[in-house]
């Protein structure tokens, strides 16, 4: 699986620019690799729900939006199908995780990631009604990195390889 467009393009045009394209390429065949491992971890992982929190509420994105390269280029399969595509994603709620009731919990905490106050996605979650998902029991809720995820959004290629190796390490541990 290639690493998104913006990514390579970025990638080699700095490399070009700094005469280091013989790094850049082993960087990015690098990367590609990675992307493609993740891919084959990621088959049999089950389902995914990707949840943003900020100020007490949450949003969730699937396939084909801003965090979407969870499920179109690492292969995890969305537990929801048809969620807003927009860049705020869906706005959901408790009841929503619940019926959804997703194998896995990648959450982004955007208040953390920008260093605002408030409740920490940890504590917004531990509550009756997502306690009884598979991912909550099965200890599949995975506080993914709010800089990297929400600040940098997966634009550069360091960024881009941490949240590759974030999401396998991840899917390693919950076997």
């Amino acid at each position: 699986m290639p690493p998104s467009r913006s990514v390579t393009r970025n990638t080699e045009t700095l490399a070009a620019i700094y005469g280091k394209q013989p790094q850049a390429k082993e960087k990015l065949d690098a990367l590609r690799a990675s992307i493609s491992a993740l891919h084959g971890q990621a088959a049999n992982a089950g389902t995914a729900l990707i949840v943003l929190t900020t100020g007490g509420m949450m949003s969730a994105y699937g396939p084909g939006s801003r965090f979407g390269v969870i499920h179109d280029a690492f292969g995890v399969k969305p537990a929801v199908v048809g969620l807003n595509v927009s860049n705020h994603g869906q706005a959901i709620s408790f009841e929503f995780i619940a019926q959804t009731d997703p194998d896995w919990l990648f959450v982004i905490d955007r208040d953390a990631a920008i260093g605002r106050e408030g409740v920490s996605a940890q504590r917004m979650l531990d509550n009756d009604l997502v306690r009884p998902t598979k991912a909550w029991k099965n200890k599949r809720v995975v506080y993914l990195n709010g800089f990297n995820w929400y600040l940098l959004g997966s634009a550069g290629l360091t960024s881009m390889q941490q949240n590759v190796d974030e999401i396998a390490a991840a899917l390693a541990q919950g076997k």
